[in-house]
């Protein structure tokens, strides 16, 4: 690993992790960062991370996909509440046992996701 980019692949990786379709949010976050902010992430899947930022009391996720595509987002933890904020964002299936939402991305849309625990 060198600092030229294998460093800071490392950091991206831990805080988000992607594939086609799919998204885990803090898969390997250390835990001594209890919170924190990260912005302008590109998955993966072609969905934009506008904004992650997370505290023991909430996770936030700002996205946003330049094409219409439904994502099964992994939380850090389970929860108890979900939100999602976006005009035409639908919330397909909630799994919260298993930390996981199927959630539809519209075209075009930012679309923020709240868990608490």
């Amino acid at each position: 690993m060198d600092l030229s980019g294998g460093f800071q692949t490392v950091i991206i990786r831990s805080l988000v992790y992607s594939d086609p379709g799919f998204i885990s949010v803090l898969p390997a976050a250390p835990l001594s960062w209890k919170t924190g902010t990260i912005k302008g992430l590109l998955a993966r899947n072609q969905v934009n991370i506008e904004e992650l930022s997370w505290a023991p009391e909430a996770v936030h996720l700002r996205i946003n996909s330049p094409l219409a595509q439904k994502i099964t987002i992994k939380f850090p933890q389970k929860f108890d509440q979900l939100s999602i904020e976006g005009d035409s964002a639908k919330l397909i299936k909630n799994t919260s046992h298993e930390n996981m939402a199927l959630i539809y991305l519209p075209k075009n849309e930012s679309v923020t996701i709240t868990i608490k625990p």
